[in-house]
């Protein structure tokens, strides 16, 4: 769906929601068709529904509250970009490099997260997405602009889908380290 935008997890300091929020604020202003739905529960939605209300733009959010992972994986069928604004939170808790990143690529979306942990082995800046420092929120919010004013985005949709298949796909990776055993073992 032209202009959508999906941010999947948990409403927690570590995904940094009210960050992801007034990023997609600032760059819907200019961009009427864009829409961000939040998939996840958590102890910060409440002050996001409030904030997405103060920011002007609850026509433009959707709370979906938590949902299975087939309906996840539906939304991602259809959205264009895939928001993930991952931090360090206070008491140290960080991300890894998260699923929902990697399943959001298989389905073609246009990543923009942070270079936090290991997000950046994913995303290719330019080429399947955008990253941005942590908290970074106007990095954030002129990475979804360029993104949604781009008329052609299906050179990222399809580098995103390559990237998973490279980096993500169980059988090429299991290919791979046969490979090198039998490298090791043949000596």
């Amino acid at each position: 769906v032209p202009g959508s935008c999906l941010a999947v997890g948990r409403f927690v300091e570590k995904k940094a929601p009210e960050v992801t929020l007034r990023a997609f604020a600032k760059a819907a202003h200019a961009h009427p068709e864009a829409h961000l739905t939040f998939i996840g529960d958590g102890p910060l939605l409440e002050r996001c529904r409030a904030m997405a209300a103060a920011e002007g733009v609850a026509a433009q959010v959707t709370f979906t509250g938590a949902l299975p992972h087939d309906a996840v994986r539906g939304h991602l069928a259809v959205t264009e970009l895939f928001l993930q604004h991952s931090v360090t939170a206070k008491d140290g808790n960080t991300e890894g490099l998260p699923t929902a990143i990697q399943e959001a690529l298989a389905a073609g979306c246009v990543t923009i997260s942070t270079r936090h942990a290991g997000i950046p082995e994913a995303i290719e800046e330019g080429v399947n997405g955008f990253l941005v420092d942590e908290w970074d929120e106007d990095g954030f919010s002129s990475s979804i602009a360029k993104v949604l004013a781009m008329a052609d985005r299906s050179g990222l949709a399809a580098a995103a889908r390559a990237t998973a298949v490279a980096k993500f796909d169980n059988d090429i990776l299991l290919a791979r380290t046969e490979a090198v055993i039998r490298q090791t073992v043949a000596g």
